[in-house]
């Protein structure tokens, strides 16, 4: 039963008990209704029949102002548990409206990345035209990476954040400067040698979080350590100006997409039940 003068702590009034209360249940009037009529009101009346809700003004959802007959008793025993642990507790109900889950932004950029890597290396590879990534680079690889890199630093993932924020610039900056090499911006003889720079810059990068990536998963740290041999094979290739070494990290780079695609889609697939669907391994470096 609700007891009036023992909802709050010394300090705490009456209208903050039921503010922190109305935190669970919200504007749902029927299951405030019910519990009021089984309850006394903060006057220390028994409520009637058509007695509004007690809480004061500034707290109580809107009320149907009737009992319902037919209430869950679940939710009238959830009503007094929360307002004995208002009265008995630390003066203020514990529970917080629950902050809806963030869906694992990790699928969308491992994907982004492992398309985009895949179309670009089936050219280095010697397999397809040039410039069918560009626009991918721009806003798959590039734009929608980034963005799963501000949803893992919402997600407090300093590890994901930093990966899918650095590629995804990555791929924007190779796209735009593929675009500033088509409106003749660049120097036809600076374009291998400014290519593999970009790419060397990228390996050093991407060599600390092949290290790290051994606390995250196998799956995880295929990704990088295969990207890190990609990354070698094409800054040698293009500064030695070796089609040899470029066609080869190519095909290292489609081995990267095909484990970045496996790594999105055990994601995708782990999130829709509780045991996992597709394994991604265990950290190699747990300690």
């Amino acid at each position: 039963m609700i007891r009036p003068g023992r909802g709050a702590r010394k300090g705490q009034s009456q209208t903050q008990m039921w503010v922190d209360v109305t935190y669970r249940w919200g504007t749902d009037s029927s299951r405030w209704a019910a519990l009021f009529h089984r309850s006394r009101n903060l006057t220390g009346q028994p409520a009637t029949a058509d007695a509004r809700c007690p809480a004061p003004a500034a707290a109580r959802p809107t009320c149907v102002g009737r009992r319902r007959r037919g209430a869950d008793a679940a939710d009238l025993k959830e009503g007094e548990e929360l307002i004995e642990q208002t009265r008995e507790g630390t003066g203020v109900a514990t529970q917080r409206p629950v902050v809806p889950a963030l869906a694992n932004p990790a699928a969308l950029g491992l994907g982004g990345f492992a398309l985009t890597t895949f179309v670009l290396s089936t050219h280095n590879a010697g397999l397809a035209p040039d410039l069918t990534w560009v626009g991918l680079a721009f806003f798959y690889g590039g734009l929608a990476q980034f963005c799963a890199g501000m949803w893992e630093f919402k997600a407090g993932n300093t590890f994901g954040a930093t990966a899918f924020s650095t590629y995804g610039g990555f791929w924007m900056s190779l796209a735009t400067f593929i675009v500033l090499v088509l409106a003749g911006k660049v120097a036809a003889k600076d374009l291998t040698t400014d290519l593999g720079w970009f790419l060397l810059s990228f390996a050093i990068f991407n060599t600390y979080m092949t290290v790290w990536s051994l606390r995250v998963n196998m799956s995880v740290f295929l990704v990088f350590i295969f990207l890190e041999v990609t990354e070698i094979l094409l800054f040698l290739g293009f500064f030695s100006a070796s089609t040899g070494l470029i066609q080869l990290g190519g095909w290292f780079g489609i081995i990267t997409a095909l484990v970045a695609w496996y790594a999105s889609a055990a994601v995708v697939a782990n999130s829709l039940r509780a045991t996992p669907i597709l394994p991604v391994g265990k950290p190699i470096w747990s300690n």
